[in-house]
């Protein structure tokens, strides 16, 4: 299927910025949503090697208002949803996660239910003064399936997901930053700026070095504390042989930006 009804991408220099571009429906998500996220993924990004980070931004005053509720009454409960859906869309989200490239997500106004589980399936989150959290599944009967119960755990911890998946609570930004669920808070204007910004800076890193970074993390999170020595000596022992790491000393040496082929 083709993406555009509900997401845009561009390439700036290293850069991909997608774009969730529904603003007047408030970037609300459904099935088609999760099947245009996939089809831009395979589209744009897998197996284009100019990129080297990406920037997650979405159009409009509002992140995204969650679950388009109209659509969720013709879907939810249908057969089909266990054995096919919910498997097959977690890869909407899960393609950020386990992507080689970086996620940077700036968030804006209302970012609720699925949402949620969007921003925190990358790498890191940059909010705007007026941005609000939530997460509503339990309100409409269900409970998150793309992985809010696992990464939001991960992220803010058992106790503070718990709070906030069965009391369905709003909390604003400053509790979000408080709780480690968004890394920096600017305000609304400069949100955009920002994200690109940090996307910009780790695009024109090494890239070798920035894939086994966060390779390094996401095993870190999951594994025990021996394997994820163990996968930084394997990183460690490959990267200091890369052309990319001589051409960074060199570049560290001679005060200038480095050129990297990824090799």
């Amino acid at each position: 299927m083709s993406y555009q009804e509900f997401l845009s991408f561009q390439k700036e220099g290293a850069v991909g910025i997608v774009r969730l571009n529904r603003p007047e429906q408030l970037n609300t998500i459904s099935a088609p949503f999760y099947e245009a996220m996939i089809a831009l993924q395979e589209t744009e990004i897998v197996n284009n090697k100019d990129l080297r980070a990406i920037a997650l931004l979405a159009d409009g005053r509002h992140f995204s208002a969650g679950i388009d509720l109209n659509y969720a009454k013709t879907v939810i409960g249908m057969p089909g949803r266990s054995l096919y859906g919910v498997s097959h869309w977690q890869r909407a989200y899960r393609f950020w996660q386990e992507c080689n490239l970086p996620v940077a997500v700036g968030i804006q106004g209302a970012c609720m239910g699925t949402a949620m589980e969007l921003v925190a399936a990358c790498d890191f989150r940059i909010a705007a003064e007026n941005a609000k959290f939530s997460l509503r599944e339990v309100d409409v009967g269900i409970s998150t399936d793309l992985g809010g119960t696992t990464r939001l755990t991960k992220l803010i911890g058992p106790g503070m997901t718990k709070l906030l998946a069965l009391t369905c609570e709003d909390i604003d930004v400053q509790e979000a930053h408080r709780i480690g669920l968004v890394e920096r808070v600017v305000p609304l204007e400069k949100l955009e700026e920002t994200t690109l910004n940090y996307a910009r800076r780790i695009a024109e890193k090494p890239p070798i070095a920035v894939q086994m970074c966060k390779k390094c993390i996401n095993i870190a999170m999951d594994a025990p504390h021996a394997v994820g020595l163990i996968a930084e000596e394997i990183q460690g022992i490959y990267t200091v042989s890369t052309k990319d790491k001589k051409e960074a000393s060199t570049a560290m040496a001679e005060k200038r930006k480095g050129i990297y082929t990824c090799e």
